[in-house]
């Protein structure tokens, strides 16, 4: 009686001891389900990054190439106001107007300087090389004031765009000795002024290359 009352008693114990382990533990199909659960996640998740990134790349590629537009047509605007009056490196026998080279061009240009004055500034714009990327520099000087005489203030540099990795100019007139207009590389011609300079602006950002081109039509040399 009392073998058989020990039996019963171990027996519920094993019965327990069962009962708890199948309820607090994982079967191999709710294990395999929740593997499959985080495997969609995370691919859910690792293409939604991608195609974060993919947006990203195309935001910052219109920003650079809206800024490169914008530079284009600054210098544009800028180069079509060229003046013909000689520069400051004329000599008495040759009147230069308009001085050029594929990487910098100086011309003149009036500006106003506050409400009742006027002022001839010397432009030259130049891309200025430097360790890893490069900038497009603006550096204007005043020649003459039309109200009054002063003395000359001293050249003001600004930057028109930094991290650029080329500038490159071409001018379109009539040489000498030419009868016809063509496209040369520089410019230094006695009293003339170009017809038009077409240029390319180059920018290099995260590996990737980007670039804008324009062409000034200069308004003095088409009267």
């Amino acid at each position: 009686m009392a073998v058989h009352s020990v039996r019963g008693r171990f027996a519920s114990r094993m019965a327990k001891r069962r009962a708890c382990s199948s309820s607090d533990g994982f079967t191999l199909l709710e294990i395999l389900v929740t593997l499959s659960i985080v495997a969609l996640i995370t691919g859910m998740t690792t293409a939604f990054l991608g195609q974060l990134r993919k947006v990203s790349q195309i935001h910052h590629d219109h920003e650079t190439q809206q800024q490169l537009d914008q530079t284009a047509r600054y210098l544009e605007r800028s180069i079509e106001a060229a003046m013909a009056l000689p520069l400051d490196i004329s000599q008495n026998q040759n009147r230069v107007f308009f001085a050029g080279n594929p990487t910098q061009l100086s011309f003149l240009a009036g500006s106003r300087i506050g409400i009742s004055e006027a002022a001839l500034r010397t432009r030259q714009i130049r891309f200025s090389p430097g360790l890893g990327a490069g900038k497009i520099v603006q550096i204007m000087a005043v020649r003459r004031f039309q109200s009054d005489e002063r003395s000359e203030q001293q050249p003001i540099s600004v930057t028109i765009l930094e991290h650029a990795s080329d500038l490159r100019f071409e001018y379109f007139g009539r040489l000498a000795g030419q009868s016809s207009a063509v496209w040369t590389d520089s410019w230094t011609q006695d009293r003339s002024l170009p017809m038009a300079v077409r240029f390319s602006v180059n920018v290099e950002r995260n590996g990737k290359s980007y670039q804008s081109t324009g062409i000034a039509k200069i308004r003095a040399a088409q009267n």
